[in-house]
């Protein structure tokens, strides 16, 4: 509950600050990593998942830094997206990036 809260908060946030101005890198990221809970998916498969994540972030990120990032793992494939959205989710300040467990999950410990 506190992770969902905590979520939301963050997405308001960044509907905010996209409407006053500029929408920095961490914000972009923010929003690209929790794009699949936020993205309407019927769908259970994960090529579903990442597709309609795709469009929501096409429509909610507008940072050009993080949205050159994202567009530079469409033709990888899915564990080096994954590596490279976690590499840049951690320069963001972000510790855990569902998009990426959408493309490669890590091993439960």
């Amino acid at each position: 509950m506190m992770e969902a809260t905590r979520t939301l908060g963050m997405l308001v946030l960044l509907s905010i600050t996209a409407a006053c101005g500029g929408q920095s890198f961490e914000e972009g990221m923010l929003a690209i990593c929790q794009s699949p809970s936020q993205a309407p998916v019927a769908a259970a498969q994960p090529s579903a998942r990442a597709t309609a994540a795709g469009l929501w972030i096409g429509q909610h990120v507008t940072n050009p830094e993080a949205r050159e990032l994202f567009a530079a793992l469409a033709p990888l494939p899915p564990d080096q997206k994954a590596h490279r959205a976690r590499q840049a989710a951690a320069r963001a300040g972000i510790d855990r990036c569902p998009l990426a467990e959408v493309w490669s999950p890590r091993a439960s410990p």
